[in-house]
């Protein structure tokens, strides 16, 4: 529903690893999983919309090592 919402454009992933940690199904590989199984259906560019390119305009990062990919 909220992918309907927002979109591509407007979701980015997020977790409450490490403090989730203590319940068992909320490991963070199984929170990986959950959300790279959602988006395997959605294609490659709205998978790193969501895992990171997204994050450029939300929290507004400038690149500051050449290691750190291109937007």
């Amino acid at each position: 529903m909220l992918w309907d919402i927002f979109g591509e454009d407007k979701v980015l992933f997020g977790s409450d690893w490490p403090q989730s940690e203590n319940l068992e199904l909320n490991s963070y590989p199984n929170i990986m999983n959950v959300a790279r199984s959602y988006l395997a259906g959605k294609g490659r560019i709205a998978t790193e919309k969501v895992f990171w390119r997204n994050s450029i305009r939300a929290y507004r990062w400038v690149r500051r090592d050449a290691r750190q990919p291109q937007a």
